[in-house]
């Protein structure tokens, strides 16, 4: 994660912070659910910049953005370069949970 987003989480009021985590951790929740399908939906880096962008508006409708500026092109630096090109891998994919699993638990208790 960068320190960038590191700094702005950790400075987040908690109700904030919870609701961050909640759709974050939700998302990885949804994409490793997707990887262990028969017949996977989220096929290519197109779908998960998707997903990314969806989840950027929900979080922006959650909180103030106002007291976190700097919060979505913060996530945009860890999400970005992880998202492919063409066809998604299963590698890949488990890269975008890692991330999000660590934009959801940093600072509350999973990350160390």
């Amino acid at each position: 994660m960068t320190e960038a987003a590191e700094r702005i989480l950790s400075r987040m009021l908690i109700s904030d912070r919870i609701w961050v985590k909640g759709v974050y951790d939700s998302t990885a929740r949804a994409i490793l659910l997707d990887i262990l399908t028969e017949d996977p939906t989220l096929c290519t880096g197109a779908d998960l910049l998707h997903v990314h962008s969806s989840v950027k508006r929900f979080v922006s409708a959650g909180i103030s953005l106002s007291h976190y500026p700097g919060l979505l092109e913060a996530i945009d630096n860890d999400i970005l370069p992880l998202i492919p090109a063409g066809e998604a891998t299963e590698d890949e994919k488990l890269a975008l949970v890692d991330a999000f699993d660590r934009l959801a638990w940093h600072g509350l208790g999973e990350d160390g």
